[in-house]
Order: C-alpha cells, then structure tokens, then sequence
C-alpha cells in the first residue's frame, strides 16, 4: 500500500463456488493504516471466510449413492481405456529394445504402486482419495469417508490403476484383446452393470438414442430452413463411419 493508504482484505473464492458466489474473488476495505492491526483483521476474516466456504459446500453436496459410484467408474474406464491405447501407440513395436523397455516400465509401474499398498497402506490410500474428492467435488458429491459407497470407490479406484496394467501387457504383447473384451473383465470382476442394457451391439448408447426420438420443436436456421434433428443426423453419420471404414474404436468414441 502506499503511505496513508488503508489496507484491504482479498478473498479468493474456491474454484468449486465460484457458480455459487457469482465471482471469483472480493475485497474488503479494513479501514485502517496499520499493519499490525490489519493482520489481525485479515487473519480473523481468513477464518471466516473458510468456514462460510465449509459450510456452504456441506449445505450444497449430496451424499453418494451406487448411482453415482456407476457413473463415475464408468468414465474412469473409458478414460482408463483411452490412456493405455495412448501407450499402445505410443510405444516403438518395430524396436525389440522400445518395446522390452514399454515392457519393463509397465511391470515397475504395477511394482510400485503394490509396494506402496503393502508398506504404507494408509498413506496410498490418502493419495487416492485425494484424487477421488476432486472427481466428487466438482459434482457436488460429499467426499465423507465414512460412507460405505465411498469406501467402495476408492478400493475400485485402486483395482483399476492395477488393471490398466495388465491391460498394457495384453496390448503390447499383441493377446488380441479389444476394449470390449477389458469392458467384461470390469464386469466380471466388480458385477456393477456398468456397461448393461445401454449398449447394443455396435457399443452405443441405444437408450439415449431412443430418448430423443420423441418431437422436438424445430429450430430455425437463419436461412429459414428447419435444422435436422440430432436424432436423425445421428445414425446417418455413424453409416457414413462405416462405410468410409473407419476403425471400431473411432467409430465407439464418436457415440
């Protein structure tokens, strides 16, 4: 501040709330011109406004339910399948050396993360539910660990960073295997249902599909013309896919 100027007080809001407090910060005059003193003031506003911010979001989150568990799983899956075709191709195959050094990096990383489970169980498992409180918090879900589902998301949070593992083994070492056949593996193990009823054949969301299917008032163009539905360009564009032979999994990630 500059000679007689008052001090002022700078609260950052969370990136969490700030669609609830409509801002990203606010400012505070303290109406004084000493420091010792604003320091007081500033600290004792510090401690308020954090709390404010604990009991706003107790008040805004909801508990977590299986549901919810489902859901979240089923985009670490597919996030999980992205992340080891990007290793999959990232990997020299055409270089015995590459491909032994992929090899070995995978088995250290599994290595690793077992040792860490077996020696400091509980300092592991603090890390991983570092990362699963920033997934539930921006959906507004209580990260309480006491709950049981929560408890259930973390162990399957640890699982999946094991299986991704094993996954990069099969496809380096050319096993055959598709993101389907790693999909019924999470169904065989955790029997969640997480890729049930709404997949058809070609791997498609087939009930949200449907869902859309019902009239929906039309959208002019500025040209006038009525826009297409999404639920009739959709299907048109996934025939297109396939006859212009694009691969499964381009296909799969388009729906």
């Amino acid at each position: 501040k500059k000679p007689y100027q008052q001090y002022q007080f700078r609260c950052i809001i969370p990136n969490d709330l700030e669609e609830t407090f409509s801002t990203k910060e606010f400012r505070l005059s303290l109406k004084s011109s000493l420091y010792s003193q604003s320091k007081i003031i500033s600290t004792n506003l510090y401690n308020l406004s954090q709390f404010i911010f604990r009991e706003v979001r107790e008040g805004k989150m909801k508990d977590i339910t299986l549901e919810d568990v489902k859901n979240i799983l089923r985009v670490e899956v597919r996030k999980s399948l992205l992340h080891i075709h990007h290793y999959e191709f990232g990997t020299n195959v055409f270089s015995k050396d590459k491909l032994n050094e992929s090899r070995s990096r995978v088995d250290k990383e599994e290595e690793r993360l077992r040792e860490k489970l077996e020696k400091d169980y509980k300092g592991t498992i603090d890390l991983i539910e570092r990362e699963v409180d920033k997934i539930l918090i921006t959906q507004d879900l209580e990260p309480d660990k006491k709950n049981v589902e929560y408890k259930k998301l973390v162990r399957r949070w640890i699982e999946l960073k094991l299986m991704r593992q094993d996954w990069k083994r099969d496809l380096l070492n050319e096993s055959g295997k598709t993101d389907e056949d790693f999909r019924n593996e999470i169904e065989d193990k955790w029997k969640l249902g997480l890729f049930g009823e709404e997949y058809n054949q070609e791997g498609v969301v087939k009930k949200w599909v449907d869902y859309v299917e019902p009239p929906t008032p039309e959208v002019k163009s500025k040209s006038g013309s009525p826009s297409p539905l999404f639920s009739k360009v959709y299907p048109n564009h996934l025939e297109e896919m396939k006859r212009n032979r694009r691969r499964q999994d381009t296909i799969e990630e388009t729906k």
